[in-house]
């Protein structure tokens, strides 16, 4: 994140708006922390979305889920008072899930862009290697990397430089004033995951495209031009059969139908992941280098937008996933008839 991220809020709000605020990100954690849980459940309880691609969106339901619940309801007294009350170590503990739980989300949804690349561009190759090894590895890798970035950095920075100046009251990354580990972390979090993202989904348009293509030339009927030789010829007339693509049209445009609807909800999800955290990201790059370009209200909102994204995809799932969506709705008819 930023050096913003944790950094002492330096507002004073009115007494009228520190209530509305307070409900309104009260309301954020609760509906972030209560709907991701409610994608866990539902995973848990339907055994039809326990296949290999969807446990990716479990993962990143685990990291929603953790924000909702974990990161946010400490920020929400630090904000309205600018006074961090809880303590050194809980301090570490919670500025470490806070800087690996959304790193590891975007890093999830990169994960979630690869699996999707490698079913349609490569499917023979991609159900010949689906297995438990990769599946978990596939899952560990967003947590592992942001974990090395961040943790070690979060709680062994003040040993190393042997420079502690932060007081009781504020929580905040030790490494804030640090240039390169800023851009570091926000290459990890956003920059790369960003380019894999897009490249990766501009291939699969394109390979939908071409597919799409063939299935409508495969899609042509045969058509028949009859030669007829001269009168007297000793030779039997002949049948030309001018088209020259009999690939078979249906199991064509079904495949490409079916990857042309999962592409979709790839990018509308990919897109409001961008939307979400482009503003964020980019006035913290920019606040590294120039620290009063960005003023701290709008970076606070920047950051809350970015928290957003959490509490938005679990929304997308049911809407963009259809055996989400029939799991969803099983899971609230049992849980309606049993009232």
């Amino acid at each position: 994140m930023s050096n913003y991220t944790v950094d002492a809020p330096a507002f004073v709000f009115p007494i009228g708006t520190t209530v509305i605020i307070g409900v309104i990100s009260s309301l954020l954690a609760l509906f972030t922390a209560g709907s991701n849980l409610l994608v866990l459940i539902t995973f848990a309880k339907n055994e039809s979305l326990r296949v290999f691609n969807d446990y990716f969106i479990l993962n990143l339901a685990c990291a929603d889920f953790i924000i909702g619940f974990i990161c946010i309801p400490p920020y929400i007294p630090y904000l309205l008072t600018g006074v961090w009350s809880a303590g050194r170590a809980f301090c570490k503990l919670w500025l470490v899930l806070d800087y690996v739980t959304p790193a590891a989300s975007t890093l999830c949804m990169c994960v979630i862009s690869i699996d999707r690349y490698c079913l349609v561009v490569y499917p023979l190759v991609y159900k010949a290697r689906q297995n438990r090894k990769v599946h978990l590895m596939m899952m560990l890798i967003p947590w592992i990397i942001t974990f090395l970035v961040y943790c070690p950095a979060i709680v062994l920075w003040e040993i190393v430089s042997g420079v502690d100046d932060l007081p009781e009251t504020v929580c905040r990354i030790p490494f804030y004033n640090n240039l390169p580990y800023l851009m570091l972390g926000a290459f990890v979090e956003f920059v790369i995951p960003l380019f894999i993202i897009a490249t990766l989904n501009v291939i699969i348009f394109l390979n939908i495209r071409r597919r799409a293509k063939v299935g409508t030339m495969g899609s042509i009927k045969p058509q028949v031009a009859t030669i007829t030789l001269p009168s007297g010829s000793s030779m039997p007339t002949l049948a030309v059969n001018q088209n020259i693509r009999p690939t078979p049209s249906k199991p064509i445009q079904r495949e490409v139908s079916r990857d042309r609807k999962a592409a979709k909800a790839l990018f509308i999800l990919v897109f409001c992941f961008v939307v979400c955290w482009m503003p964020f990201e980019v006035m913290s790059m920019l606040s590294s280098v120039w620290p009063s370009a960005i003023n701290p209200v709008l970076f606070e909102v920047g950051f809350w937008i970015l928290w957003c994204n959490s509490a938005l995809n679990p929304i997308l799932y049911p809407f963009l996933h259809p055996r989400m969506r029939k799991a969803f709705l099983k899971l609230i008819r049992s849980n309606c008839s049993c009232k």
